[in-house]
């Protein structure tokens, strides 16, 4: 069995046939983890070992957009695709953490300044979106670009995202919505969300990744949440990442802080419970 990794800039698989792989053989880019970088965090595992973790079997490979079919059954090759979809959610949230260093948090917390200065700033209600997204930010939700490819735009049929950022770049919001492409028959959202934890994971700069998983529901729909915990340039960060599902609609949102700032795991409770989505695929 052939396995492969997806890259992250042009969506072109590239097969695991060696322990040096490490750049996309189509458009030069790094691959998200090579086995070099993974076996770090892995000692005394082998390439196979690598393969069944990291990679993706040939025949769950997701299937160019050719328009032909490949057969009465060739609808079934598109269910993996989920393993794409999840690399475009995981191309949004991987640029977050970074955002969070800006900051010398050394140098706030020897300052004391107010870890209240969350709680007093005014919170508002944001509909954002066009498919019934409703959340609380005591910061401004303002439009950011969606980083997808022309490649993986093939399964996106639209796609929008909104970031809030602290004033004092220690606490990080963005929500992504995404409606993926009628061609295929499903989306899965366990797939979807395990790809883009390990598009965190698989960060050079991110150490000591970890994180949890549980079902969830807003109004009626379904979703899952990951909670973790990871550190970046000698600090400490937490977050949340949900995301829910109704047809082929994504709701994504993630919540990075630093764990020096004690209101802003209290900010960020109140963040994920004022999430609201008024919205029925079937109608």
């Amino acid at each position: 069995m052939k396995y492969y990794v997806l890259c992250l800039h042009c969506g072109q698989p590239n097969e695991i046939n060696s322990e040096y792989l490490t750049f996309c053989g189509q458009c030069g880019k790094k691959l998200p983890v090579n086995f070099r970088d993974w076996r770090k965090k892995n000692a005394g595992k082998y390439l196979e070992d690598y393969k069944i973790s990291v990679g993706i079997p040939e025949n769950e490979l997701p299937l160019k957009n050719t328009g032909k079919s490949s057969g009465s059954d060739g609808v079934r090759h598109w269910v993996d695709i989920s393993v794409t979809l999840g690399i475009v959610v995981g191309l949004i949230i991987l640029a977050l953490p970074s955002l969070l260093l800006t900051t010398d948090f050394s140098t706030l917390l020897k300052n004391d300044l107010p870890s209240t200065l969350v709680a007093d700033l005014f919170w508002k209600e944001y509909e954002l979106g066009e498919y019934g997204f409703y959340i609380e930010s005591p910061y401004e939700m303002k439009k950011a670009t969606v980083p997808i490819s022309d490649q993986m735009g093939q399964f996106v049929q639209h796609a929008e995202s909104f970031n809030a950022t602290s004033p004092l770049n220690d606490f990080h919001l963005s929500v992504s919505i995404i409606e993926y492409s009628a061609q295929i028959p499903g989306v899965d959202l366990g797939q979807i969300m395990k790809s883009s934890a390990e598009a965190m994971r698989s960060s050079p700069s991110l150490k000591d990744f970890k994180y949890s998983e549980t079902l969830i529901s807003t109004t009626g729909i379904p979703g899952l949440i990951q909670k973790g915990t990871y550190t970046e340039g000698g600090q400490s960060f937490r977050f949340t990442n949900a995301a829910f599902n109704d047809g082929l609609v994504i709701w994504q949102v993630f919540i990075g802080f630093h764990t020096g700032q004690p209101n802003l795991e209290k900010t960020s409770i109140r963040v994920r419970k004022s999430i609201r989505i008024l919205y029925d695929s079937a109608n």
